[in-house]
């Protein structure tokens, strides 16, 4: 901080003015002291953070000609320069908290890249000695010493615990994005690239599942719960249902047994961290339809559907209106009603027109059947006379003459067939009766569509927190 102090006043070494403040100097040094005084300062080194000041600046130079140049040799060479500046200022940390710090800034970089990548359709090789699961062990190391306040001793001691929690949130958060970002990019490679597709499909699903396996191990600590930001738990929807969707939307279709008994598992936990997404629950189905094991659909989504509609924290969201009620609101009552269910998990094929024209068909063929019913029951009034008549003159007409034989025959057959045709009606009844109830309500579903691009694009929307609640109130 000293040497901060003679920089910022120009005076080092006998050479005034090294920095003159007319240079701007003034405002450089301000944000490094700044630094100084947070957790991303490695405890105070300046050296540390003077490096981290750079790569920063590097990267911010390397951004801007990704922006304007796309990845281009100059972006290219520039992306590496501040990869290797931050490799130098992971050097210089000797704490967990300087290399959060430097993960923080590399991570979101590398997410950078993969998202160029997909969006520009090349694949330039760009050096980089970070990885993700670096990150991972960065994370866990700092998560490690939550307890006794031993993590006031790398750097949060005037920031205090919020701090801590904040740069902890801000580490996961890169994990995540970054893990993201470049399962996406395999996913989309595996469609230009026929001839690959199985190996960057399977590229894809272990990083889904590498960022599940980081989920599993921190989100059932309750000691360290709030230390995992909200948008984890839809991060982890994403993966799982990612993992499922690389195998089977984007593969050859050389899938392993034991690859579609994984499949099938990581789309009911899609369904556990986030219910509202309609597709999910049709790709489970189609998870189980692989395994001969559709039949097991209902049992598997049953409960899902009753923790959603049980829930205090659901009741609560609706209640208070906050934000996407209206559309959690329609899905619980959807969830309700269990044809409802069966059409999630069996009628995503059949767009909602087709169950209606389904109910009208319906509708016509219990027509059909009154119809015959009413000529039926015409019939037999016809027949009761006839036999009235005859039974009027037995005289003239032997009871056991064939003509009336016969006549009592065709009663009875007449009469068996009104009461078939009567429960066939009464069946129909109900179906018809549980499909208007159930259309309206399973059309209401497709209101929540909007949510998912929402929450992927707002790690901050406060339906993030309704899941991390909405999770763990199923271990409650």
């Amino acid at each position: 901080a000293a040497l901060v102090r003679l920089l910022h006043d120009g005076r080092v070494g006998g050479h005034p003015d090294v920095i003159p403040l007319e240079a701007s100097s003034k405002g450089y040094l301000d944000r490094i002291v700044e630094r100084l005084d947070s957790g991303e300062s490695d405890g105070g080194s300046l050296t540390f953070t003077l490096a981290l000041f750079e790569a920063t600046k590097q990267h911010e130079a390397a951004r801007s000609l990704l922006a304007m140049q796309g990845l281009s040799q100059e972006t290219i060479k520039a992306m590496g320069v501040a990869s290797g500046a931050y490799e130098t200022a992971l050097n210089r940390a000797e704490t967990p908290t300087g290399e959060a710090a430097v993960y923080i800034r590399v991570l979101r970089q590398i997410g950078e890249i993969y998202a160029a990548k997909q969006r520009l359709g090349v694949d330039p090789y760009v050096e980089s000695p970070f990885t993700i699961d670096d990150a991972t062990g960065v994370y866990r190391e700092l998560f490690g010493v939550r307890h006794d306040e031993a993590w006031m001793e790398l750097g949060f001691r005037i920031t205090g615990h919020k701090a801590y929690a904040e740069m902890l949130h801000s580490l996961w958060e890169e994990i995540q994005e970054a893990s993201l970002n470049a399962a996406d990019y395999y996913l989309s490679r595996s469609q230009s690239e026929p001839a690959s597709r199985d190996e960057h499909v399977r590229s894809a699903a272990r990083i889904y599942s590498s960022y599940l396996s980081f989920f599993d191990e921190f989100a059932h600590k309750e000691d360290g719960i709030e230390l995992i930001p909200d948008s984890a738990y839809f991060a982890a929807y994403e993966s799982a249902k990612g993992f499922g969707d690389a195998f089977l939307a984007f593969s050859s279709g050389n899938i392993t047994a034991a690859e579609i008994e994984m499949v099938t598992a990581r789309y009911a936990m899609a369904l556990r961290t986030y219910p509202f997404d309609r597709k999910v629950w049709s790709s489970l189905t189609s998870a189980l339809e692989h395994q001969g094991r559709s039949n097991e659909f209902l049992g598997r989504a049953r409960p899902v559907a009753d923790h959603v509609t049980r829930s205090r924290h659901v009741s609560g969201w609706i209640d208070n209106s906050e934000t996407g009620a209206n559309e959690i609101a329609a899905f619980r009552r959807a969830l309700m009603d269990e044809l409802v269910i069966m059409y999630l998990g069996f009628a995503e094929a059949a767009p909602l027109e087709e169950l209606n024209a389904g109910l009208k068909d319906l509708e016509k063929k219990r027509s059909e059947l009154r119809g015959k019913i009413a000529d039926l029951t015409g019939r037999r009034g016809e027949l009761d006379q006839t036999l009235d008549a005859t039974a009027a003159s037995p005289a003239r007409i032997d009871p056991n003459a064939p003509a009336r034989r016969d006549l009592t025959i065709e009663r009875s057959t007449v009469v068996n067939r009104i009461a078939e045709l009567e429960r066939l009606v009464a069946k129909l009844e109900k179906q018809i009766e549980g499909r208007e109830a159930a259309i309206p309500l399973y059309g209401a579903t497709f209101s929540s569509d909007d949510l998912i691009p929402a929450l992927r694009a707002q790690r901050e929307h406060p339906v993030h927190t309704l899941l991390r609640h909405m999770y763990h109130e199923q271990e409650e």
